[in-house]
């Protein structure tokens, strides 16, 4: 089964799209290998709730227990940040290097830092699939940067697998910088 994504104006298959990790840093289905520093600025970062990460499933599991059970109401998921809205933080898309999910924020409550593309999450909270129009899509896209022409190519709904996030862990993000 293929699950059709909106990805920063884009849409994607969620089943079997690949895409490329960033740095060296390498997201596999069963294990992150997370690059460990003694330097206090770059402990891990934490955003919303605090969360334990211990445990957390790729994205690729996430989105086959997503499947099987329609709504998750508390899983964690580790990712790579793929994309995340520039105007405000108010949503991200993770990757395992395979599947994506978009991310956004429990109550709106909490924002991430609007640079964090490449770097690895964690995040914990509840999966779920949701219907998009083709507003709410323009929406994201134009939050995300896409050009004019990008924008009137949406032209369907969609439905798609989400992520509500009540925490966030942002590995070897500097630590919180004054805004």
């Amino acid at each position: 089964m293929r699950v059709l994504v909106f990805v920063g104006g884009v849409v994607i298959a969620m089943m079997g799209c690949g895409t490329a990790n960033k740095d060296a840093q390498t997201i596999q289905e069963d294990t992150l290998e997370v690059q460990q520093t003694t330097n206090t600025e770059t402990t891990p970062y934490l955003i919303g709730d605090s969360i334990n990460p211990e445990g957390a499933v790729s994205v690729g599991k996430l989105l086959n227990r997503l499947v099987e059970e329609g709504q998750i109401a508390e899983i964690k998921v580790r990712g790579e940040v793929a994309g995340v809205c520039k105007k405000k933080g108010c949503w991200m898309v993770i990757t395992d290097g395979l599947d994506s999910v978009r991310v956004v924020f429990k109550d709106y409550g909490f924002f991430v830092p609007k640079d964090i593309e490449g770097y690895v999450v964690a995040v914990a909270g509840a999966a779920y699939y949701d219907t998009f129009s083709v507003a709410e899509q323009r929406h994201l896209a134009e939050d995300a940067g896409k050009s004019e022409e990008e924008l009137s190519a949406i032209t369907e709904d969609i439905i798609t697998p989400m992520f509500e996030a009540r925490g966030v862990v942002i590995y070897d993000y500097p630590s919180r910088r004054e805004e």
